[in-house]
């Protein structure tokens, strides 16, 4: 009887620490809304307060000592992600990659990576805006745990059967192999184990395994994330000159200043735009953080014309 006193005396403590430390979370995200709000009047002027405003973006994201010590002993990665919406949505960064989407930097650079998002309570192999043939394909392999996935699982055997295409329009959003189906999309279940590969041409390849740890009051989910192999990264066939009607690409001055004007207006004091012979080159420093957005603004203002990234993060 006193046994099961204490350990219901135990629970008891463990649910309401992990409640308070859910409260804190939702305090911090509140707070982390309205200076969202006050970067929005002040166009980001503030270093100060894009300072406080990062501190609280990685205190929201980040995991718990236990949880993360819980990752250590089976050898993963803890990390955790929220609902769509949930924290990217105040501020107008919707390719954020705190909050609903986590990249995949172990195989890519950061801002080429595919991407794995939480949407609509399912889980997203998400194409990066920056290089959209860079996909993914996941499935749900239910309670096998984690730390006993590995080359030899007959679910990886599966997954590595697949060979990504060397054709953007042969790029498929499912896979099937030895009676395993892989797609997109897949619900997201607490407790299941899911196994997905990650493709960004010319910079990587692997496959991965995920477990749903845990989910927060909060609506917050703690995952683990094992890399089980990586690949030769494929090569894409892109049109040659000859397949394709010219396209000339005109670079001037109007073109830069459109481009500048374009970033200062997302915050980018010290983003500069040169002209290369058949790019635009940016360079500068970046807040920490917003690099991505740094990247894509430059990216859509430009028109298509082919942006080279100097930027680094300060």
């Amino acid at each position: 009887m006193k046994t099961f006193l204490k350990l219901s005396f135990f629970i008891f403590l463990l649910t309401n620490f992990i409640y308070s430390q859910d409260l804190l979370r939702l305090e911090k995200i509140s707070k982390w809304r309205k200076v969202t709000s006050q970067m929005k009047r002040t166009h980001y002027s503030s270093d100060k307060v894009q300072e406080y405003w990062q501190k609280l973006m990685e205190e929201v994201v980040s995991v718990s000592k236990e949880d993360s010590a819980e990752a250590d002993k089976i050898g993963v990665k803890a990390f955790r992600l929220f609902p769509d919406g949930m924290i990217d949505k105040p501020l107008d960064n919707p390719d954020s990659f705190g909050g609903s989407i986590y990249p995949f930097t172990e195989i890519s650079n950061y801002y080429f990576a595919p991407l794995l998002e939480l949407k609509k309570n399912s889980f997203i192999m998400q194409r990066n805006f920056t290089v959209k043939e860079n996909h993914g394909l996941i499935a749900d392999i239910g309670e096998l745990p984690i730390e006993k996935i590995n080359e030899n699982s007959a679910e990886f055997i599966a997954l590595a059967k697949y060979q990504p295409p060397d054709k953007i329009s042969d790029i498929k959003n499912e896979f099937s192999a030895n009676g395993l189906n892989f797609y997109q999309t897949v619900p997201v279940k607490i407790g299941e184990t899911y196994l997905l590969r990650a493709i960004s041409y010319d910079q990587g390849d692997g496959i991965f395994a995920i477990k749903t740890h845990r989910k927060d009051t909060d609506g917050s989910i703690i995952i683990f994330l094992k890399t089980i192999k990586t690949f030769t990264p494929p090569k894409l066939l892109r049109p040659s000159a000859s397949d394709t009607p010219s396209k000339t690409i005109t670079i001037d001055e109007k073109l830069v200043a459109k481009v500048t004007k374009a970033l200062r207006k997302k915050g980018f004091k010290n983003v500069q735009v040169e002209k290369g012979n058949s790019y635009l080159l940016i360079k500068g420093t970046a807040p920490k953080g917003r690099l991505v957005t740094a990247v894509k603004t430059a990216i859509v203002a430009s028109g298509g014309v082919p942006v080279k990234n100097q930027v680094t993060e300060q």
